[in-house]
């Protein structure tokens, strides 16, 4: 049955399939104004890519996509990298115009610093040697020269469960290091490629070694250098069950019916509210008196109203949300991150996801967390927010300079 629905989606799409390129006048080097991506996961069948990527095309209308990169996943053994899946969404996203965004993380065991914790899809961490790295990075660009617009070193590096270390330290340091290596490779084999900064967890954690509150290690990376060997800061929030418009996370009103996930009205904390934790990104960027911008690499909030089965525990605050809430709040971060100037590039999380895994949900299973903030519904249907992410029709707007 699942099957047959794909089949049926790919004809519906294909009936008014053209594959426009965006109308673009820049580089996105240059670009520097507000744009809008989502992330697609990959598939190693170019016919159920292709569905992907016409969907970001003919019905959303956006210029950019971004996927998960997991090097652990692709390098196996050293040497003997598996380019099967990421070699059919970069022809299909080349082919359809449409710029990419890689997020790179995870290093692969044999690259790890002996005697980190090491537990598949649980602890996480860097290379020991940041040339590894690099050599992965420089892999991947000389296969798709030209075809890769940016790229994401790292992600929650405030948390332990992303960089897991021996000994076990949460080290802006170290990862300004990693990130320096990075970016000195990128930009020596293609300086038109955007590199972006780690985007932080948020986070209220205060154990030193497993959480780290956002904020202050956002200032902990910036006074190691982080600003000089990034061209846009990575930034994420997923939503949780607080409305986009909520401006002062000391005082959030009350969901109306009231809501049963009670973490940001009895534990107050900026890392509950999306528009607080961007602004508090943007404000370290203007004391440290950097011009950067912020790349938000995931966004969106989740529902439950249209699934079945049960999610893992701590992610019960999508019942607090109706198909409608999540459109109307990804409707107002979009307006509001393209209005205030703070944002160069956002990502909403995410396409397919839900689609690719049936739309399972299970409290045993960490991959159908996804599922809840999944744009693609139940039998392939579009849920609400997608009609509103496509009244947008960012393919559409001409890429001009800012001062134009």
């Amino acid at each position: 049955m699942l099957v047959l629905l794909l089949i049926l989606f790919l004809i519906g799409n294909a009936i008014s399939n053209n594959l426009t390129s965006p109308l673009a006048s820049l580089l996105p080097i240059s670009d520097t104004a507000f744009d809008l991506g989502i992330t697609v996961q990959q598939n190693s069948d170019p016919n159920v890519y292709q569905i992907w990527t016409s969907e970001v095309t003919n019905y959303l209308r956006l210029n950019w996509v971004t996927m998960e990169v997991v090097w652990r996943d692709m390098e196996r053994v050293k040497g003997q990298i598996d380019f099967t899946a990421l070699d059919v969404a970069i022809k299909a996203l080349d082919a359809a115009n449409i710029y990419v965004l890689l997020r790179i993380s995870k290093a692969p065991d044999w690259a790890r610093d002996a005697g980190a914790k090491i537990m598949p899809f649980t602890h996480d961490g860097p290379p020991t040697n940041a040339q590894e790295l690099t050599k992965f990075i420089s892999a991947l660009l000389h296969r798709y020269p030209q075809q890769i617009d940016a790229i994401q070193i790292w992600e929650s590096v405030n948390l332990e469960t992303n960089w897991s270390t021996n000994p076990q330290r949460l080290d802006p340091r170290r990862y300004v290091d990693l990130l320096r290596a990075a970016f000195t490779e990128i930009k020596a084999i293609d300086p038109n490629i955007i590199v972006i900064s780690a985007a932080l967890a948020p986070t209220g954690g205060t154990r030193p070694d497993q959480a780290q509150d956002d904020f202050v290690f956002m200032d902990k990376l910036i006074a190691a250098g982080m600003l000089q060997y990034a061209d846009c800061v990575g930034a994420s929030h997923y939503g949780l069950n607080v409305p986009s418009d909520a401006l002062d996370w000391r005082n959030i009103p009350e969901r109306t019916p009231p809501a049963k996930f009670r973490g940001p009205w009895v534990n107050p904390h900026h890392s509950w509210s999306f528009r607080s934790t961007l602004q508090g990104y943007a404000d370290r960027l203007y004391q440290a008196g950097s011009d950067l911008k912020l790349c938000v690499t995931k966004f969106g909030w989740p529902a439950m109203e249209d699934l079945s089965g049960t999610p893992r525990l701590g992610f019960d605050f999508a019942y607090d949300n109706t198909l409608q809430d999540q459109a109307n709040f990804t409707d107002d971060a979009i307006d509001w991150m393209q209005q205030s100037g703070l944002v160069r590039l956002a990502f909403l999380w995410n396409l397919n996801y839900g689609a690719q895994v049936g739309w399972r949900l299970s409290p045993d299973d960490a991959a159908s967390d996804a599922v809840l903030w999944s744009i693609l519904g139940p039998n392939f249907s579009r849920r609400p927010v997608a009609e509103r992410i496509a009244a947008h029709d960012f393919r559409g707007q001409p890429r001009l300079p800012q001062n134009q």
